[in-house]
């Protein structure tokens, strides 16, 4: 990890998801939610439901439903949290149902309304890969590829 970084690995299986994070100074943590896939999915078609407005009228968004955000960053991130410490990129790998949420979307808090709203990305600047080998391969990648002279 580079300096102010941090990465989040999760893995959904059919008995219960995998959480872990390591940010820059090593400091890391494990989870295992109850959450199984199913689970997960299901939370995750909710978040979609109201991410994905398509042609939906400004009002529409008062409908917004902001506790399934929070739901899912209090199961998945908030134990995992204090291997965050220090870091203002979070890079996060998961596949799955999850591949398909933004993660700056989610809620540190609960919220009633948009310009209250603790968003992930208030924190962090988030970047979403398919799994942990994609961030070795591009670390590789840059290295290979860094100039030898300014």
């Amino acid at each position: 990890m580079g300096n102010g970084e941090a990465f989040i690995s999760i893995l959904p299986t059919r008995h219960g998801t995998f959480v872990w994070a390591i940010n820059q100074n090593g400091q890391h943590a494990l989870h295992v939610s109850s959450w199984t896939e199913r689970d997960i999915a299901q939370r995750v078609q909710l978040l979609r439901k109201n991410l994905d407005i398509g042609a939906m009228l400004p009002a529409a968004l008062a409908f917004f439903e902001f506790a399934p955000f929070h739901e899912v960053y209090n199961e998945l991130i908030k134990p995992v949290a204090s291997a965050l410490n220090g870091a203002n990129t979070l890079t996060v790998a998961t596949a799955g149902a999850l591949a398909s949420v933004p993660f700056g979307t989610l809620l540190k808090a609960p919220a009633q309304d948009f310009k209250s709203a603790q968003w992930l990305i208030h924190d962090f600047s988030v970047a979403q890969l398919p799994g942990s080998s994609a961030l070795v391969a591009q670390r590789r990648a840059a290295r290979r590829n860094a100039a030898s002279q300014p």
